[in-house]
Parts: C-alpha cells; structure tokens; sequence
C-alpha cells in the first residue's frame, strides 16, 4: 500500500493532538494523586506506608491507567489495519484494490458494469437484466 486513504489522513491528525493531550492527562493524574497521598488524605489501607517509593508507586498506577485506557494505538493502528485486511480479502477474491482511497470510494459505487468478454464471462455475453 502506497498511499493513505483519506480516513487515515483524519486519523493521524487526531491522533496529533490526542496523544500529548492524553499524556499531559496522565500526568496530571499522577500529580494530583501523588498529592492527595502524599498529604496523608487517603484511608490507611490504602498504602503499605514503606515510604516515598510506595506512595510513588500507587500514584504511578492512576498515570499509567490514563494512558492505558485512553491509548490513541486503537486509533492509529486500526484504520491502516483495516485498509490492509479488506484488500487482503479482495485479493483472495480475485478483486484488485489500488489503495486505501479507492477502497474508500468503493462506499459510494451502486452499480458495476463489466464488458470484459471472455474475462468474467463464459465468452457469450448476454443480458441478466433490464430495467
């Protein structure tokens, strides 16, 4: 594949301004939560209380679930994937596929007329249908 299609292009653009948005998220939710422990505003149980590196560590949890959950991989991974995987299978069915922006268009077509004699037919052509 060669060139994007233009949903990928809208992908990458998201995806642009999404991921430091979510890690300037991830840490402020490390920053806020290393503060509500370090002050002592948590239930005891909470902690192991063996120190700093503890408290680091339970604030560090909250950070890296941010960014876990709100990984923009989904976004960025997925829309080439799917590119490549329907072009894959139309290969298999015998179906050529230029690129992710034919594929793309192909949403729009609702009919399809062939005239390749001998190539999709049994070489007599004939009508199916009139409308």
């Amino acid at each position: 594949q060669t060139s994007k299609a233009p949903i990928q292009a809208t992908a990458d653009v998201i995806a642009k301004w999404f991921v430091p948005a979510v890690v300037l998220i991830a840490i402020l939710t490390w920053t806020v939560w290393f503060s509500v422990v370090f002050a002592g505003k948590t239930p005891p149980h909470y902690l192991l209380h063996s120190g700093v590196a503890d408290e680091f560590v339970f604030a560090f949890k909250f950070g890296v679930a941010v960014l876990v959950i709100s990984c923009p991989c989904a976004l960025g991974l997925a829309t080439p994937t799917a590119v490549m995987v329907a072009t894959g299978v139309g290969a298999k069915l015998g179906i050529l596929i230029k690129g992710g922006e034919a594929l793309e268009m192909g949403q729009n077509v609702t009919q399809v007329i062939f005239d390749k004699t001998g190539t999709l037919t049994v070489g007599k052509p004939s009508i199916t249908e009139f409308r």
